[in-house]
This record gives structure tokens, sequence and C-alpha cells, in this order.
């Protein structure tokens, strides 16, 4: 038997199967195309909802969309990441595999991006988590308590942080370029030039909270440029717990307002459908005559009260298995104790 149901096989540009959008998000979808479709980046969209929505399957089948109708999409899984600690290079990193698969052929422009790439990186490991902000008031007030010789420091640091600078900006010029490149090449089918790339960053709240936001800091320095659209599947309320862990008590809300632009609320399961329903009992339940009466009885009692409760996909899941597991228990001796029962409540 499965604890779990398999996760579905979408391709990259396979689109909204009927098979698969149990939930029927392709039109939630055509009219999250349309809006990107005429946005004009630099912009940073929140897609939220708590967690067990499924945002992840709609994203993957929206991905599919996207590219189908000609317009280039990076899809960056953050969770799957976070154990480096760099966020900038994670997401250089899928800036510069897009390009080499789509625009092979412009060697300058990827030797260029790379090596921008590569001076930054080494840049933000030698300052630590101090970007483009360079000397701050305390530094050069000890640096002049420290005398003459120190001057010459503060000039060279000075320098330093303005060279830095261009090395960021030049940075920012080649991927608007790039982008603007990537939207000529993979124009959309009906021959209308698409205004932005795409760039969809997801699993963002299971991050750990300092991974998380290092990576919206990123996306705020690096990354917010003309021709780019970030789109962020993620529970903004997760998020928010993470600022606290981060930060302390400060106002989470206000904070994570700077980093998006537009919140777009993610359509709620009001009623569950028989079909995902019997998806999960299909894949999930042993198959057994003998508690077919039983079965049947458990499918249309938890169908109440998923719709009355509007539980999450992830809980019903985790209901279906519990639901498994005890047939099995029953099967293999009648209960006698409430040792399951006591495990399920843990």
């Amino acid at each position: 038997m499965r604890l779990f149901p398999r996760e579905l096989d979408i391709p990259p540009e396979e689109g909204f199967d009927p098979a698969k959008d149990i939930f029927r998000r392709q039109e939630f979808g055509s009219r999250l195309t349309t809006l990107v479709c005429q946005l004009e980046g630099p912009a940073v969209l929140v897609l939220d909802a708590p967690w067990g929505s499924g945002k992840t399957t709609f994203i993957r089948m929206w991905r599919g969309q996207l590219s189908n109708a000609g317009i280039p999409v990076i899809y960056h899984d953050a969770f799957a990441n976070d154990y480096q600690s760099d966020a900038f290079l994670a997401l250089a990193t899928e800036i510069v595999a897009i390009a080499q698969k789509e625009l092979s052929n412009q060697t300058a422009a990827l030797r260029s991006l790379t090596g921008k790439v590569y001076k930054i990186s080494k840049i933000l490991l030698r300052s630590g988590t101090r970007l483009a902000s360079g000397l701050d008031a305390g530094d050069i007030q000890t640096i002049l308590e420290e005398g003459e010789k120190s001057l010459d420091d503060l000039h060279d640091q000075l320098k330093e942080t303005e060279d830095h600078r261009v090395v960021f900006d030049e940075f920012r010029s080649t991927l608007t370029n790039l982008a603007s490149q990537l939207i000529d090449r993979t124009q959309r089918v009906e021959k209308r030039r698409p205004a932005s790339l795409v760039f969809v960053i997801d699993e963002l709240d299971r991050c750990r909270p300092p991974y998380a936001l290092s990576l919206l800091e990123k996306i705020k320095h690096f990354f917010s440029v003309d021709n780019v659209i970030f789109l962020l599947p993620t529970n903004l309320q997760q998020l928010e717990t993470s600022v606290k862990a981060e930060y302390g008590a400060i106002d989470a809300h206000t904070y994570l307002e700077k980093f998006y632009h537009l919140r777009i609320a993610f359509p709620d399961i009001s009623s569950v459908p028989d079909t995902y329903l019997n998806h999960l009992y299909d894949q999930l339940l042993p198959q057994s005559n003998s508690s077919q009466a039983f079965v049947d009885s458990m499918k249309e009692e938890l169908g109440r009260i998923a719709r009355a409760r509007n539980l999450s996909l992830r809980t019903l899941e985790r209901i279906v298995t519990y639901l498994a597991l005890l047939i099995v228990h029953e099967r293999a001796s009648p209960l006698r104790t409430g040792s399951l029962s006591l495990a399920f409540v843990h």
C-alpha cells in the first residue's frame, strides 16, 4: 500500500491536461497568462494561498501554458535549493541555463553574463550579507579615528564600493538585454511579442527563513529589471512568520510589501470535487469486497466533512492515508485497543 498518492507527471510543456486539472484551474491560469503578457517588468507578483492548496501542481501546468504560448519562462524550486548559502547564485544559475539553451549561438553575450555572475558571487562571498550598501557611518568614523593611514584605507574601500556598484549595474543591464533576446526568440504563436520573461520561484514558504529572505532581497537588488516578471506562489502568512523568526518583533506584513508589487489570491477549494477524492481512494485504499461497504460509508462521510471544513488537499491526503491504515489493521486483527487511533492523534 502507498502512504501518499503518486505525484502527477506534468512535463514542462504539457499545460492543463483535463485529466490532471482536477480543480479546473485552466481558466484561472489563462487569466494569469493574460496579466503577465500585458505587464512590462520589472514586477514581482505573489500568488498567495495556504499550504496544501495545490499551488505547485497549478504552477507546473501553467508553466506549460506559457511555453505553448511562446512566453519564455523559468521555473525554480527554492526549497530544493535552500541548502545553498548563496541565493544569488541559485537564481543566476537558472538564468545562465536558459540562456545556454535558447541562445547558444550568442557566445559573447553568454560569456559576458557568466563573467558578471562570477564577479558578483565573489563580491557577495567577501562581503557577507552587505550588498551594495558600502560603508556605514560607524565604519567611516572608526577609520577616521585610526589616523592618516586609514584615510587611504577609506579611499580604497570607497573605490571598491563604487566598483561593486558598476559590476551590479552591468549585470542588471546584461540581464535586461538577455531577457529581451529570449522574448524575441520565443514569440507567441500569434506573433505578438510578450512583454516579459516570466521567472517562477516555487516553494519559497517552505525554505529556511534566512534563505527565503535572502532570496527575496537578491530579487530586489539584482534581478528586478526591465523585461522580467517574477511570480512567487507562496503562503504570505508563513513568510511573515519567517520574517519574525529572523528579525524579531517587527511589522512583518509591511516588511514583505517592500518585495512585491501585487498580491493575487489563489482560488480556494470551496467544495472538494468528487474526482479528487476518488483519485485518492483509487491510489491509497486497499481494494477488497469484504470492506467495501465500510469504505463507501467513509467516503460519503469524508466528502461531507471536507466540504464543510474546506480541508486542504494535504489534509485530505493524510486522512485518506489514515483510513487506509485503519482498513489494513482491521483486516489483520479486529480492533481490540485504541493504539492505532492514538497514533493518528499524535
